[in-house]
């Protein structure tokens, strides 16, 4: 019953993801009640990626930047993400969330290198091809200011398990 006290939940959260919840003048929402790309179906009120329509899956569904060297990755897992630039040593954590003004994403943090952990947010989008299972993903700082993206990301089985050189 703890669990269902944190972030994402509906609960008051704690630590960065609460924070970004306030600065951005946001609360937690369900994946499953805003529109999102085909790549995220839910299934009963519940986020579930699967490999047919009929039958219930993890709710864990991975992404990459495979055409440019996989060395971006995005894991959604129920109503929290993590991105991770492996070239630039950005790791974005937060969970999804909808702003006063209707606009919903994911809120939460970003640090790299060694820095301080800093307030930010990830929109995801479908992208312009017609690929379903493709996403577009931004990260903005809480003055709006571009940090990551816009990247496009390919639905993948899982993470790569190998480390792609970086340029």
């Amino acid at each position: 019953w703890l669990a269902a006290c944190g972030p994402g939940s509906g609960g008051t959260g704690t630590g960065e993801t609460g924070a970004a919840f306030v600065v951005f003048n946001a609360t937690s929402a369900s994946l499953c009640d805003t529109k999102l790309p085909d790549a995220l179906p839910c299934v009963g009120g519940v986020l579930s990626i699967t490999s047919t329509p009929d039958v219930l899956a993890s709710s864990v569904a991975h992404f990459s930047n495979v055409a440019q060297g996989g060395n971006l990755t995005l894991t959604i897992q129920g109503d929290s993400v993590e991105l991770v630039d492996r070239c630039r040593k950005l790791r974005f954590t937060g969970d999804w969330g909808i702003t006063a003004d209707g606009d919903a994403r994911f809120f939460g943090s970003y640090t790299q290198d060694s820095m301080a952990p800093v307030i930010s947010s990830v929109a995801v989008l479908p992208t312009s091809s017609a690929n379903a299972n493709e996403l577009s993903v931004v990260v903005r700082d809480a003055t709006g200011r571009v940090v990551l993206g816009p990247v496009s990301l390919q639905q993948v089985a899982a993470p790569f398990g190998a480390t792609p050189a970086c340029s």
